[in-house]
């Protein structure tokens, strides 16, 4: 198991490293995302863990709550007296609820129900309802690209008896749509002052003083003094 899922996550991881991330959870946006993994089988099946292939489809109605339909595919052998080979079919209809959707890091927790059908030689076709819960982590890289990592504990009753199953899987999210944000209101530019007048024409206007000698001491002539007004 190991061998198959350590070359699954090199190029996730590559990505991650080369990839300058930004944006998040978008409202009222859709997204498609393959999938790959293992898949455990607990108690008393009597099953190999073996790789899953899957995807889901889903649709985020607010940036916090969305809900995703899923499929997937395991197929694995007995490992007791019987060593006939198995094909498990899961789907199922879940809702997530995202924290810190503005990212571009988004935890998540997840729940939902729906079915899983085996079919074997031996067995025959079985189908159980199926209960699962779980959460995972999406990385947005772009607006309509994430990379997520997902945990999923099943849970199923058949026979009177209780089965339990885990799945942990790496995939990649690819968004479609969504509401954008309102861009920025931008201020008007202010008004250009009015240009000044390079050339006023003046006016001279004159004011006349009285003057004395030093001598006598008597008002003389009038001596003109001179101002310069703007012409109104």
């Amino acid at each position: 198991m190991k061998r198959f899922l350590l070359p699954s996550l090199v190029p996730v991881l590559l990505l991650v490293m080369l990839t300058v991330a930004h944006a998040g959870v978008t409202a009222e946006s859709f997204s498609v995302s393959p999938y790959v993994g293992g898949y455990s089988f607990f108690g008393s099946e009597h099953l190999e863990t073996a790789p899953v292939f899957g995807v889901r489809a889903g649709y985020n109605f607010t940036k916090n709550f969305g809900t995703e339909a899923v499929f997937d595919m395991v197929r694995t052998d007995g490992n007791a007296i019987d060593k006939s080979d198995v094909d498990v079919y899961n789907w199922h209809l879940d809702a997530l609820y995202h924290f810190m959707p503005a990212g571009p890091l988004v935890p998540y927790l997840a729940a939902g129900y729906g079915g899983q059908t085996r079919e074997s030689d031996s067995r025959g076709e079985n189908t159980y309802g199926v209960f699962n819960l779980g959460g995972g982590v999406k990385y947005f890289l772009t607006d309509g690209l994430a990379l997520r990592g997902d945990l999923r504990y099943l849970v199923m009753e058949h026979d009177d008896q209780t089965f339990h199953n885990l799945e942990y899987t790496v995939g990649i999210d690819f968004l479609f749509g969504g509401v954008k944000p309102a861009a920025a209101a931008v201020a008007a530019p202010a008004p250009a002052p009015a240009p000044a007048q390079n050339n006023p024409e003046l006016i001279l206007k004159q004011n006349t003083l009285p003057t004395t000698t030093p001598e006598t001491g008597a008002a003389s002539s009038e001596s003109p003094v001179t101002t310069l007004a703007p012409k109104p």
